[in-house]
């Protein structure tokens, strides 16, 4: 499942941490997630995504598209970890507009490229596996 990557070094993950997601605290009041628990949430899905990539059995026929989404992966976790970390804690601690914007725009440029070619071939590589198995899939195209 692709959707909850397709905004990586995008402007969907620049406005998730703009206006985060709410959580309920204790006495079940809503109050906005923190940036870095909304960065977690990401690096435990990729984690979570990489063992079951890493899980699956060997199937020559799906090599090319778990490879593919292997190295997708492989590629967004450590961004998340580091450049993704150091934006969530501006925004937590409240740092200047201009000090986000950079990080952010700096996130974008130097992995955004990247990230395209190997989501793009993660999806060609996944279009392909469907029509060989006939699976109808909405690619949202």
């Amino acid at each position: 499942n692709t959707n909850r990557i397709a905004g990586f070094a995008g402007t969907m993950l620049s406005r998730e941490l703009e206006t985060p997601s709410v959580k309920a605290d204790e006495k079940g009041e809503t109050m906005p997630m923190k940036r870095q628990e909304v960065i977690d949430n990401h690096i435990q899905f990729a984690e979570e995504m990489l063992d079951k990539l890493d899980g699956l059995g060997k199937n020559e026929d799906a090599a090319a598209m778990v490879n593919s989404s292997r190295a997708l992966y492989s590629f967004m976790l450590p961004v998340y970890k580091k450049e993704y970390t150091e934006l969530a804690k501006l925004y937590d601690e409240s740092a200047s507009k201009e000090k986000i914007a950079a990080l952010d725009a700096q996130i974008k440029e130097q992995y955004g490229a990247k990230f395209e070619e190997l989501y793009n071939d993660l999806i060609s590589n996944g279009k392909l596996y469907a029509a060989k198995h006939k699976i109808a899939v909405n690619w949202a195209e």
